[in-house]
């Protein structure tokens, strides 16, 4: 039977999704409803096969007149929840749907970009980075969860910027265009705007993304706030890499930058930093596609892993780590 390759990767609005065959021919390329890890597993389970469904459709793959053997990588946000990962696996299991299925993170898929000995860190809503090494280590820099992690992000850009007005109300720092702008989307009200602030942070994500647009918008108008809160996040990648050159002792680690903010963040990096930059990644489902490729070849290539956790190198602990065997 005949090898297909398949690789989605999910971003923040859709999921990528390409299709190779067995010779490395690329038979298509569309995109597809997010799939969402941490929704129901019947749910995921339908956006996962839709997804890949339209994308054979497309290469005029048709199951039903040919066996082939379909392999698929998953590269998803929030594949924490070990639980609903593994239960996909198990679903596949006993449907028998995919020859093969891998479920990674998105930060880990995008090492998968290039060989190993590369980092890839995403600036998107939150701020995460992986790296891999000739040895096929994982390594994770970054991680947590607005709002108590992902500084830097276009969720912590968002939040800040709310923070800055009330300081500038407070007569504590200078106006700037930008602040004038984000005070009248709350229609000049102090009021309105305190209020609004109080509120759970997590129930004011859309809230914050828009704001953070307009930090962009503002950016480009150069305007004095936005480009000091798109420095600070630019620290944010700096610090997430010098974690990751030390983990690999690899000072050379070529980088990958991925996200909304990426274009924005790569010129304000440090020196250091920007000289290992060799991409900006815009597709991650090709990522996808070389880990599966790289699974079905040799299915022992996924390493054991390691994350950061307040600067420190620490292993996970062993029921962590049977979790994320999937």
């Amino acid at each position: 039977m005949e090898n297909i390759y398949i690789g989605l990767f999910e971003t923040y609005n859709n999921t990528q999704v390409i299709i190779e065959n067995q010779s490395g021919d690329i038979l298509s390329k569309t995109t597809a409803d997010l799939i969402k890890i941490d929704a129901s597993v019947n749910y995921t389970w339908q956006k996962i096969n839709t997804a890949i469904d339209k994308a054979l459709k497309i290469a005029e793959i048709n199951r039903g007149k040919k066996q082939y053997d379909i392999h698929v990588g998953i590269g998803a946000q929030r594949t924490e929840r070990s639980n609903m990962v593994k239960n996909l696996i198990q679903q596949n299991e006993e449907t028998k749907r995919y020859s093969s299925l891998l479920i990674r993170s998105d930060s880990y898929t995008l090492c998968c970009t290039k060989p190993t000995n590369h980092a890839a860190i995403i600036i998107d809503n939150g701020v995460v980075g992986n790296a891999t090494t000739q040895t096929g280590n994982f390594k994770l820099g970054g991680w947590g969860g607005f709002p108590f992690a992902d500084k830097g992000g276009l969720l912590w850009i968002g939040a800040t910027t709310v923070e800055y007005i009330l300081h500038w109300l407070d007569q504590y720092i200078a106006s700037t265009p930008l602040l004038e702008a984000v005070y009248q989307h709350f229609d000049g009200n102090r009021e309105n705007l305190s209020e609004w602030a109080r509120c759970d942070l997590l129930q004011r994500t859309d809230q914050y993304l828009l704001l953070s647009d307009m930090v962009l918008e503002f950016y480009e108008k150069n305007d004095p706030l936005a480009i000091e809160l798109i420095n600070k996040s630019a620290k944010e990648v700096d610090k997430i890499y010098k974690h990751l050159i030390k983990l690999t002792q690899d000072k050379t680690l070529p980088l990958s930058l991925y996200g909304r903010l990426a274009k924005y963040i790569m010129p304000n990096c440090s020196e250091s930093t920007r000289n290992n930059v060799v991409q900006i990644i815009t597709r991650g489902d090709e990522g996808a596609l070389n880990m599966i490729r790289q699974y079905v070849n040799n299915k022992n290539f996924i390493p054991q892993k390691f994350f950061i956790k307040n600067t420190q190198s620490i292993y996970l602990t062993k029921r962590e780590h049977q979790c994320l065997e999937y």
